[in-house]
């Protein structure tokens, strides 16, 4: 399956928000780790081994575009990925009810030997629209 038909939802609980009421941030960015995982595990790798290399979040962005609410569910997935010889981006989209309600970009670097290394092109393939 493709990095970009791959969905997971999530029901929110009354512990994934924030003072507000409203879906915290930490609990978006553990939503999105978990849908990555997720589907790495589908083909057999996880966020530490991918093809022998080694996962490195180097930055996150999240804008909301609405509210999530307790007992929301919250369908993840991925709308692009740009891959650049040191740098994969993953442009995830969240929705409720079929209703954009945030986007989030992460940025990661693979590593093997405690260094940052290019992307090969098994983790191309891997994330490939």
């Amino acid at each position: 399956m493709k990095v970009n038909k791959f969905i997971k939802t999530f029901d929110v609980r009354f512990t994934d928000l924030n003072a507000g009421n409203h879906l915290s941030n930490h609990m978006f960015l553990a939503y999105i780790t978990d849908h990555l995982s997720c589907y790495l595990n589908e083909h057999g790798w996880s966020l530490g081994n991918i093809h022998g290399y080694s996962t490195l979040l180097t930055e996150a962005s999240i804008k909301f575009k609405r509210e999530v609410f307790e007992f929301d569910r919250v369908t993840i997935g991925i709308s692009k990925t740009i891959i650049k010889s040191r740098k994969l981006s993953l442009h995830f989209t969240a929705t409720v009810e079929d209703k954009i309600v945030a986007i989030s970009v992460h940025d990661y670097s693979f590593m093997k030997d405690h260094r940052i290394s290019s992307i090969n092109e098994d983790i191309t393939k891997l994330f490939s629209i």
